[in-house]
């Protein structure tokens, strides 16, 4: 079982992708709130950060480069509403690493398909 951290704004979002972790049979952590993502990645072991560009106070693309300052080898997967042109811009504007990029809506295939490429299972 794989431990996932599942960062967005959304509730609807944040139980919709845990019930499809839960059905994959990994754990998922869920937060609304991009400082406590950092205090878990900081004090938890984290195999994959589902993260969503758009959070308050922080946009995404900075906090996904605050995750692999305190912890250079994490997968991010990030996710966005967003359309590609821009996402790109502000990909290379900000210098984001990242493992996987996420468009909304996604569905249970694809969530399926990134974990199994980003956790090997």
């Amino acid at each position: 079982m794989k431990r996932i951290l599942i960062v967005d704004d959304q509730k609807e979002v944040l139980n919709v992708l845990n019930k499809l972790i839960a059905h994959l049979g990994h754990e998922g952590i869920i937060t609304d709130d991009w400082q406590h993502a950092l205090e878990v990645i900081k004090t938890e072991p984290i195999d994959l950060v589902l993260l969503d560009i758009h959070m308050p106070g922080r946009d995404g693309f900075l906090v996904a480069k605050d995750i692999h300052s305190a912890k250079p080898s994490q997968k991010i997967a990030i996710m966005t509403g967003l359309d590609p042109e821009t996402v790109f811009a502000k990909l290379q504007a900000e210098e984001v690493d990242f493992d996987e990029l996420i468009y909304k809506p996604f569905n249970f295939h694809q969530i399926q398909q990134i974990l199994h490429r980003l956790l090997s299972c």
